[in-house]
């Protein structure tokens, strides 16, 4: 037997089927800026999705036949190509909808089309996202924050059923603890639904941290559609119209996560990973979201990315190990006395001046610390040697002329996904069981690096 859906089950559904209609009994669009003089209009109108993935915001303006409406683009006829808008060009909007429920947004671009004939105006506003703030008439135990994504083929492990319309119950609910934090992950079949509830206020940083952790984690986008906030007696909604063309990358996740009992090692994981959002986001997110881009290119364009945000990842996490190995110093700094000794340039022979200098030159740069280095330290030879060979033609703009067949630049590219990988492992202290893509078949390990 289903059950009758709420409102916000009905704006996610409307959200996500790219359908949303909201009829607004008045809709004010005002300037943004400090001026006495603001530019204001205001009339009923009607909220919409547009095809790009933005919200339209439409209101029919009549004033007289002298009228004609200032928009966005008449407010910097000044500007110059490639200078950002100022922020006078844009407008604040205030939506109230019919069901009492009203809709704002700080940054609005304004456009307008004129009808002489009826002396009228179609007034647009353009925006990424609204917000509704309301106070209501009861409050609750405990504060919570629910975000709906828009996601294809996401897995994650399930340990509890829920009532999923007409087929009873189905395994598709995730139940677990992290911090006094109670999450719960609801899978439906084009979203996901993500609850924490907490005895305080859920914070930005807790909400982004754990989103980001199960990005990582199941190596997809969470695209959020829609966010409801619940403490005291406030409640404000934020809804995100989704890409029109949906999710278009992914990467493949470190651990297992689609059996019940993978849950404990994938909890472990998320917590680990929120540990690390102390101030900012931190960097390793950044360079994951950057290998998704890049795999959903090319095979080269991830290479080249992967094997950059392998150093990238040693500069950030592991500078410490950059410096060579001492006894490898030691060594070149002999030949290098000796070299200069007993080897006399002779501009008829194999060691000319030239050559000479330039063997001087490299056995002095032993001493120079690198990001190999460091990977030598981590990482068994074979592999570092995996990322070696992608890792300098691929950045010098010569990885073309190498001749790399695809399977060969396909298993040096995922031997850089491992190290990528294991060094976020390592940074985050995780010592579960994760996958090794450095190795056909991709084999479960669990050793400590």
């Amino acid at each position: 037997m289903t059950t009758l859906k709420s409102e916000l089950e009905k704006l996610t559904d409307s959200l996500i089927s790219g359908d949303l209609e909201i009829y607004c009994k008045r809709i004010t669009f005002t300037q943004k800026t400090t001026s006495k003089a603001k530019i204001r209009y205001s009339a009923p109108g009607r909220i919409v999705q547009s095809s790009d993935g933005k919200f339209k915001i439409h209101i029919i303006y009549a004033k007289n036949h002298n009228f004609r409406p200032i928009t966005s683009s008449d407010l910097c006829p000044e500007l110059k190509t490639g200078e950002l808008f100022p922020e006078q060009v844009f407008f604040y909007v205030k939506c109230l909808a019919v069901d009492g429920q009203t809709w704002t947004n700080q940054n609005v671009w304004l456009d307008a089309e004129i009808y002489h004939n009826t002396q009228t105006a179609l007034i647009t506003g353009e925006c990424d996202q609204l917000e509704s703030r309301s106070r209501v008439s009861h409050s609750i135990e405990k504060p919570y924050c629910s975000v709906t994504c828009k996601v294809k083929n996401f897995r994650f492990p399930n340990n509890e059923f829920s009532d999923y319309g007409y087929n009873g119950r189905t395994r598709n609910l995730s139940k677990f603890e992290i911090k006094n934090n109670q999450f719960s992950i609801l899978t439906n079949n084009s979203n996901i639904k993500i609850t924490i509830t907490s005895n305080k206020t859920i914070s930005k940083k807790t909400l982004d941290s754990s989103l980001n952790s199960l990005e990582i984690l199941s190596g997809m986008p969470l695209e959020q559609t829609i966010k409801y906030e619940r403490y005291g007696f406030i409640a404000k909604t934020t809804i995100k119209p989704p890409d029109k063309e949906g999710q278009f990358w992914q990467l493949p996740p470190p651990l297992q996560c689609t059996a019940p009992h993978h849950l404990t090692n994938c909890v472990d994981f998320i917590e680990k990973i929120m540990n690390q959002y102390k101030t900012l986001e931190p960097r390793f997110y950044y360079y994951w979201r950057e290998l998704g881009l890049a795999m959903s290119t090319s095979l080269e364009a991830f290479a080249l990315c992967v094997s950059v945000n392998v150093e990238g990842m040693v500069d950030c996490y592991f500078s410490t190990l950059r410096a060579p190995d001492p006894e490898f110093v030691r060594q070149c700094k002999i030949a290098k006395e000796h070299l200069e000794i007993n080897i006399t340039p002779n501009p008829a022979g194999p060691i000319t001046q030239k050559v000479k200098d330039k063997l001087l030159n490299s056995l002095s740069n032993a001493n120079a610390s690198s990001a190999k280095n460091a990977l030598y330290k981590i990482f068994d030879k074979n592999i570092v040697d995996s990322w070696n060979r992608i890792r300098h033609p691929a950045a010098h703009g010569s990885l073309a002329e190498k001749n790399l067949d695809n399977q060969i630049l396909f298993d040096c590219s995922n031997s850089c996904l491992h190290m990528f990988y294991e060094m976020l492992i390592r940074q985050i202290n995780f010592e579960g069981e994760r996958r090794n893509f450095s190795t056909k078949g991709y084999p479960l390990i669990s050793q400590k690096l």
